[in-house]
């Protein structure tokens, strides 16, 4: 069973994702991919991690590289994906530079990967990475949770980089809704089932 759960910022989306695996069978693997880099985000992740706290989910760190993470996970395994917003912003700008030489980043088990930054290529090549590594964990996974954000109802007025960044997670999520067994959007902390049951 894949599902998707898609809202804005603060709508309750990580916590209801949470829940959906409160009795999955075999290990929990809660895939984290936000890289704690000022003081905000490590608040974040103090709390996420707060929250889990005895809820039996083991923390894999994954700023990117997802076909990596899935290689080593086992079959059977119950997956939540947290998320799809902060990944995509990994895989289009990490190692970020104003031309197009490749950069170097690590992924989540240490291994190295090559990005090119800033191009339209690197746009086209985030999207078939995260792409196949959802698929890979899919294959693995009985259960599988996936958090994404909402980013588009703000508005389309952007331009560059930003609007690289919402048009690619336009696109992964109506990929990851045909994808997904069952859709749902969190709106001020309800959750209304968009597709499936």
């Amino acid at each position: 069973m894949i599902t998707l759960v898609i809202g804005g910022s603060c709508s309750g989306k990580s916590e209801y994702a949470e829940r959906c695996l409160d009795f999955a069978a075999g290990e929990k693997i809660y895939i984290a991919t936000m890289i704690a880099a000022d003081e905000e985000s490590k608040e974040r992740v103090r709390r996420h991690r707060e929250r889990r706290c005895g809820r039996g989910f083991r923390t894999v760190e994954c700023p990117n590289g997802l076909d990596l993470i899935a290689e080593g996970l086992p079959r059977g395994c119950s997956v939540l994906l947290e998320g799809i917003g902060t990944l995509a912003a990994n895989e289009l700008f990490s190692g970020y530079t104003s031309g197009n030489d490749a950069q170097v980043l690590m992924a989540g088990d240490g291994r190295l990967r090559d990005v090119s930054g800033g191009s339209g290529e690197n746009f086209q090549a985030a999207r078939q990475r995260i792409l196949a590594g959802i698929r890979q964990l899919a294959a693995k996974s009985e259960e599988f949770v996936i958090v994404s954000d909402e980013v588009n109802r703000a508005g389309c007025d952007y331009e560059g980089d930003t609007r690289a960044y919402q048009r690619l997670i336009g696109e992964l999520n109506q990929e990851l809704c045909k994808f997904a067994d069952r859709v749902v959007e969190m709106v001020c902390g309800c959750a209304v089932v968009r597709k499936g049951a």
